[in-house]
């Protein structure tokens, strides 16, 4: 039995999804991240679910060699007709299982919610010891993702919007409080009226449950934002963006 997000990333997301949100990051996403993860030119950068690059482009463009890592071989090979020269490299791996060389990159990044898929923990926790693996001491890992106590504080079962391209989408969910998880049901329409649904299984994680998760693995928090303008992560915000530094363990 395949897990869902197997299937969830095709044409359908990269239009509603891809589409909606930029095909390249926006330059407040971009700054958050070259000043979190102390980013500059030449400086080593693992993109782990990179999907088409939105951040590595960018990211490389300004000099920083980056390595994009995704398991979808039709979003990296949007990536790299894209790339155009920059120093940017990607890479078809599994997030727990990248084939990299242990601590060769100054940073690794994960973005847009790319964390908390496996049903089973012990996956995700497998998922955080291959990215830290990556890091030299001293390196910076930067993850965005959805803040649990900011969903549950202002619970929706159904919310929708609109995307400046004109995809609606629909999301109706249901949290399992037993297990951590909200099980969401996506349903996109396009702009030709073309209903497309996909379900989402998603381990939601509190801050203190991420940094639990991370420190057996030698990351260490530094700072957890609840938005790019760097507000400290809280119940009044549905994401956070989280950087852990990688312990010298000598």
């Amino acid at each position: 039995m395949s897990e869902w997000w197997e299937d969830f990333f095709d044409d359908v997301w990269a239009a509603g999804g891809f589409g909606g949100a930029g095909l390249e990051a926006r330059s407040a996403e971009v700054g958050y991240i070259w000043r979190r993860l102390k980013l500059r030119p030449g400086a080593r950068l693992a993109d782990v679910c990179c999907g088409i690059g939105r951040c590595a482009l960018p990211l490389a463009r300004r000099g920083v060699w980056v390595i994009g890592v995704d398991f979808c071989a039709a979003y990296l090979e949007r990536a790299r007709r894209r790339a155009a020269g920059a120093s940017a490299e990607f890479l078809e791996a599994d997030m727990r299982s990248t084939g990299l060389k242990s601590a060769s990159f100054d940073a690794v990044l994960n973005w847009w919610t790319s964390f908390g898929y496996f049903t089973d923990e012990a996956e995700n926790a497998r998922a955080l010891a291959e990215w830290a693996r990556l890091l030299r001491p001293g390196g910076r890992l930067l993850m965005q993702l959805v803040n649990r106590d900011g969903i549950m504080a202002d619970f929706r079962p159904r919310s929708g919007r609109v995307a400046p391209d004109g995809w609606l989408l629909v999301e109706d969910s249901e949290p399992d409080y037993h297990t951590g998880r909200l099980k969401t049901r996506w349903t996109w329409v396009s702009p030709q009226g073309q209903r497309h649904q996909r379900l989402v299984d998603l381990r939601l994680y509190t801050l203190h449950e991420l940094v639990n998760l991370a420190a057996p693995h030698g990351l260490d928090l530094v700072c957890a934002h609840g938005n790019l303008l760097e507000k400290p992560a809280g119940r009044e915000f549905t994401h956070m963006y989280v950087t852990f530094a990688k312990l010298d363990e000598s």
